[in-house]
């Protein structure tokens, strides 16, 4: 009898085994139309053919009547595009022997999900001029939540996570091959949109109930993850006149304020591994209250201060961190891990105050390094209004004498005319050819791929039907990314493993083709 629950135990482990190998899953609803097919490997296979078909079937001459794909591989497994969302499918895999002999399995069923968001009727990413170079790339929108084709096709949609449906900023793929994104807590998913990592709900660094994360989380290259939280400083008028030089300056700034109580806005840099541990973290406040004590003092129109930190780029090479700050036009450089201060580049700007200290930048977003090592980011232009924003690069100086040289900038256009800029949002990202994707955010939110020769590549505008004024209008995207080739596709759809076979992974034609020299989109 032993004997005997041994072997049952055995089959059925064996065939958990192949029904893990098996996929979609079946009966499984899918939010997204590039799909990863896998089947039980067989070693004596010549050839694999998967055959798709549209609708759910159950009966084999049905089936073949509906096939709709059909493609030849060397191994188990394949990655094909099925043509609509919300509908169903049917598929099965044919195993070819020596003499022509062959296998068939059963049949396998799995649908394709639907949202808002997906209808291109009401919701769309308009090309304004098609890629030659880039026909492999994807396009992430944040606030549409939406994965695209480089020509505007809906692929992928983020689904409901752990219940609810979350607003996504900063949204990417990471180089393990997940995707990451700043809600509140930040999260990590796989391409099924299965939370893979968050940080804990206890709030170690700003001792508050939360860490209030915000505007960035990036997975580093070691494993680790780095994302931006929020840390509060309240205003004590009589202490701060009391320790400060300039008392009757002071005494002016606080009867204009009206007293201590003010909240100011500072910011923290956490690193977490996988475990959700702290390993390291910096607070802007230490800085600025030390360095810019008038930092301290609220506005005179009393609102309350935030230096509004808004992105970071970790050079992980050098162990430099570079930490934006929107609403006082700064970038600090800090020391990694010793969390100095070794360089601050920007001019000051007391938020409140009626004076701006123009320098090569204002209002500045997503900053990043280029392969060269110049500092690049996405300059709001918000000192000047009305004037456009500008993808800027800046050579850092050399010398204690050297100042920040301008090396190359591109003065973004807009086909939608606005007296307040762009003062929210907007990124770039450095493709592997060194041309340059950007979004530009509100108010037209356009995303385009410009080379620096300032040629434009591609272009498109993220756009929502408004029926009560009959025409379509921009989506305020906060940031964009892109997926350059179809290499940094599978890693992402086989979460995160690599296929050696040159023939392991087989797009359709329609969907994923063209430049092989391309990455995968980065921070």
């Amino acid at each position: 009898m032993q004997k005997v629950t041994c072997i049952v135990l055995f089959i059925s482990i064996f065939q958990i085994r192949l029904n893990a190998q098996i996929k979609p899953v079946e009966g499984k609803t899918l939010n997204y139309r590039i799909i990863g097919f896998s089947t039980p490997e067989e070693p004596r296979t010549i050839d694999y053919t998967f055959e798709i078909a549209a609708g759910n079937f159950y009966i084999v001459d049905s089936f073949s009547k509906n096939i709709i794909r059909t493609t030849h591989t060397k191994t188990n497994k394949l990655i094909e595009e099925v043509p609509r969302f919300g509908s169903e499918y049917t598929w099965r895999v044919i195993y070819s022997f020596k003499k022509s002999n062959k296998t068939i399995s059963a049949l396998f069923h799995f649908k394709t999900g639907s949202v808002p968001e997906i209808d291109t009727n009401q919701v769309r990413l308009k090309i304004t001029k098609t890629a030659e170079n880039y026909k492999d790339a994807f396009i992430f929108l944040d606030d549409n939540k939406i994965l695209y084709d480089i020509n505007g096709n809906p692929v992928w949609y983020l689904p409901k996570l752990e219940g609810h449906m979350v607003t996504p900023r900063n949204m990417k793929i990471s180089r393990q091959g997940t995707i990451t994104f700043v809600s509140d807590p930040p999260y990590e998913i796989n391409y099924e949109g299965d939370v893979l990592w968050k940080p804990p709900a206890a709030a170690t660094v700003s001792g508050d109930n939360s860490e209030h994360f915000h505007h960035q989380f990036t997975r580093l290259a070691d494993g680790n993850y780095m994302v931006l939280g929020e840390d509060s400083v309240i205003y004590n008028a009589e202490q701060h006149v009391a320790n400060n030089n300039n008392i009757q300056q002071l005494k002016n700034e606080k009867t204009a304020v009206g007293g201590s109580g003010k909240k100011i806005q500072f910011g923290t840099l956490i690193e977490y591994d996988a475990n959700g541990k702290v390993l390291w973290y910096w607070k802007s406040s230490d800085y600025f209250t030390k360095t810019h004590p008038d930092y301290l003092v609220p506005p005179t129109d009393g609102s309350d201060l935030d230096v509004h930190q808004n992105s970071f780029h970790f050079d992980e090479k050098n162990k430099n961190i570079y930490i934006s700050f929107k609403n006082i036009n700064r970038i600090l450089k800090v020391k990694y891990p010793e969390g100095i201060v070794i360089n601050d580049y920007g001019g000051i700007t007391k938020q409140g105050t009626p004076e701006k200290t123009i320098n090569l930048f204002c209002g500045q977003h997503s900053l990043k390094q280029t392969h060269e090592g110049y500092l690049m980011f996405f300059n709001n232009n918000y000192c000047q209004p009305g004037s456009l924003p500008e993808v800027v690069m800046l050579e850092e100086p050399k010398t204690d004498k050297d100042t920040l040289k301008l090396i190359w900038e591109y003065t973004c256009s807009s086909i939608y005319q606005s007296s307040y800029g762009f003062p929210s949002g907007g990124n770039v990202i450095e493709l592997t050819d060194h041309s340059i994707f950007v979004s530009t955010a509100a108010p037209d939110s356009r995303v385009f791929i410009v080379n620096r020769d300032k040629e434009i590549l591609w272009s498109a505008l993220p756009q929502r039907w408004n029926p009560q004024e009959n025409r379509w209008t921009p989506i305020p995207e906060y940031r964009a990314s892109i997926i350059q080739n179809k290499e940094a596709l599978e890693r992402l759809i086989w979460h995160g493993e690599t296929i050696d076979s040159n023939n392991a992974s087989v797009v359709h034609e329609n969907s994923v083709n063209g430049n092989k020299n391309a990455g995968s989109g980065g921070q």
